[in-house]
């Protein structure tokens, strides 16, 4: 095993506070906590494991319902880890068990009824082309069963319940068991157009299972899969030979936006560092750092989150921009993870700007949903899967997002040095140190760390973004004084995608998300040339409804991207319903061009409907 740079702190450990906590505590309440999560939601994503009606009426493929008990149940052992809330500990263990009555004699527990519907052949393949589910090749069988065994042995090590240990075990031994007697490698199966990414995921809670129990069968399955990503024939998505071919991702092959699933692909980027931390492989390592940093070249968008949409289609040569809140949830655990394993604090820059922008944008402040598209201007888009009233991917996934944050929180490195990672309040304990974390960052510019032990070695990480971070100390007690550097940041012109504006392009498709009328703002006000956007510290600004902005000052196909000599001055505004508030005045060369006022962007539209006071807005200047 090797061990990582960085150690976290134990959820149990660590609360986040704050205004950001005030959204996070209402989602954890009504997700999983409240008395209808557990009896509504939870029977909601139950169903489809307990019918095993995922594959029913279909004579080939099958839905993905069956993940939405495993997300959910993931997010709700991490916040039982977190709250030790004595109602939730004792939920997951029933609720576990409850789902442990349906597993077969030979350990399959799945919702699908033909448990070895796992891959397309040619005569399946055929059916699906003439009359495809979805318009694509839908078949999440294994997809489904990875979800419910990870969910489940996170319930065990949460409880130390050894029964659901052991129903995971079988589980996993039936999987692997079938696969062998069929002869079928897993990078064949589920959706054979996003070349068995979602299959292959497999490969993290295999790992897991592994360090839990020991079982050298587990390991030797996880063996058998990397070679099928480190082929000499080329055969997609082939990580550890393309990570290093000096081509962007979405160029690896033809057709990115039918391949290039992005959250799927994170997920199995996560799987390869978990080998590299059980093996030693560094090569697993070396191609997941070049890969990340290809998509933070590529496929970065203006909301910090990677890709389009769910694809990796070269995010960064549109002039629009929408995000999926899985993949912003995904890339924010890569980032973690890297930076754990490395103790490069460049990826907690990244889990930080996606956080407090395209996260954050997408929880709704009532606590009751998320967006399924996060959009840079107009509104963002919820969504609502496989006929389900309770249960989303996005949805459902969320709540692990916040939980990576805290535990992020403080840091300890090899030799024993703490380093504050993150600065929004929040009180943490790790290795007997307490430390406590005040002022309304990154609203605020001036922070205190209040640290218990004064022999405690302490470092503060100064972000990427701030030209400066003066820290002064007293005592035990630490000021920290943030330059958030108001700027306009500017896009490229060079190398716009070429189907950017194509009408009948699936860029242009995917931003509707749903079919839109030709008369709604999402459609009138898409952008066709690139537009710049203005930032302070971490957050990125919008001109927007609940900020003060009128209709007319929050579109405009005019820019000042590529300007020179520019400015960007923000005033404090009152404001009670965005978290940030400023006048804005853009500048060039001293003299004013445009004047009007902005919010963060968490604030501009977090919310289904228009309250309150409207949810309209642009990020772009």
């Amino acid at each position: 095993m090797i061990l990582d740079k960085y150690r976290e702190c134990n959820l149990k450990d660590v609360r986040l506070e704050g205004i950001p906590s005030v959204k996070m505590n209402r989602f954890l309440t009504h997700r999983v906590l409240s008395e209808f999560a557990k009896t509504e939601i939870f029977a909601e994503a139950r169903t489809p494991i307990e019918l095993r009606n995922d594959d029913e009426g279909m004579p080939a493929g099958g839905m993905w319902r069956g993940e939405f008990w495993g997300k959910l149940m993931l997010s709700a052992a991490r916040v039982a880890d977190y709250t030790q809330d004595p109602e939730l500990l004792d939920f997951i263990q029933k609720e576990s068990h409850r789902l442990m009555a349906f597993q077969d004699p030979d350990g399959y527990l799945g919702s699908y009824t033909d448990k070895e519907r796992v891959a397309f052949n040619e005569v399946t393949g055929k059916m699906m082309d003439e009359n495809p589910s979805f318009g694509w090749h839908c078949l999440w069988n294994i997809w489904n069963r990875k979800y419910i065994m990870w969910a489940m042995l996170m319930v065990a090590k949460v409880t130390h319940d050894q029964e659901i240990l052991d129903s995971v075990k079988r589980q996993m031994d039936q999987l692997i068991d079938m696969m062998h007697r069929q002869n079928i490698p897993l990078y064949i199966t589920g959706n054979d157009q996003i070349m068995g990414v979602a299959s292959m995921s497999l490969l993290k809670p295999l790992l897991m299972l592994y360090e839990e129990t020991g079982v050298q069968k587990y390991l030797d399955y996880a063996s058998e899969m990397i070679p099928d990503w480190d082929r000499e024939d080329g055969k997609g998505p082939n990580f550890l030979r393309n990570a290093f071919n000096g081509k962007e991702l979405w160029q690896w092959y033809p057709n990115a936006s039918f391949w290039a699933k992005s959250y799927e692909m994170m997920s199995c980027l996560d799987g390869l560092l978990e080998y590299y931390r059980v093996t030693g492989e560094k090569r697993c390592l070396d191609a997941v750092a070049a890969i990340h940093e290809n998509l933070a070249q590529s496929e970065m968008n203006p909301m910090w989150d990677v890709g389009f949409v769910d694809k990796f289609i070269g995010a960064a040569h549109y002039p629009n921009a929408a995000t999926e809140l899985c993949d912003t949830i995904h890339w924010i655990r890569l980032s973690y993870d890297l930076f754990l394993i490395t103790g490069d604090n460049k990826y907690l820059d990244y889990m930080e700007l996606a956080y407090f922008n395209a996260f954050m944008a997408g929880v709704y402040r009532d606590g009751s949903w998320t967006a399924f598209s996060i959009r840079a201007a107009t509104r963002h888009e919820p969504n609502f899967q496989c006929n389900c009233a309770y249960n989303h991917c996005c949805v459902n996934n969320a709540p692990r997002t916040y939980m990576d944050m805290a535990a992020a929180t403080v840091s300890s490195d090899q030799q024993g040095t703490f380093q504050v990672n993150f600065y929004q309040d929040a009180t943490a304990t790790l290795d007997g140190v307490k430390f406590v974390i005040r002022g309304n960052y990154p609203v605020g510019d001036t922070v205190t760390v209040t640290v218990s032990s004064p022999d405690a070695k302490v470092r503060f990480r100064k972000p990427g973004w701030c030209p400066k971070m003066d820290v002064s100390q007293d005592g035990n007690v630490y000021t920290l004084q943030f330059d958030m550097a108001s700027r306009i940041v500017h896009r490229s012109t060079e190398n716009i995608a070429a189907d950017a504006n194509d009408p009948n392009g699936w860029p242009y498709k995917r931003y509707q998300c749903v079919p839109m009328a030709p008369h709604d703002s999402v459609i009138l006000n898409y952008r066709k040339t690139m537009a710049a956007t203005m930032m302070r510290g971490p957050l990125v600004l919008a001109r927007a409804c609940r900020a003060g902005a009128k209709p007319d000052q929050l579109y405009s196909p005019d820019t000042v991207n590529g300007k020179p000599g520019l400015s960007l001055k923000l005033t404090p505004r009152p404001n009670e319903v965005c978290w940030g508030c400023w006048d804005a005045e853009i500048l060039q060369n001293g003299k004013l061009l445009e004047a009007f006022p902005v919010c963060d962007f968490q604030s501009a539209a977090d919310s289904m409907f228009g309250a309150p006071k409207g949810n309209t807005f642009s990020i772009w200047v």
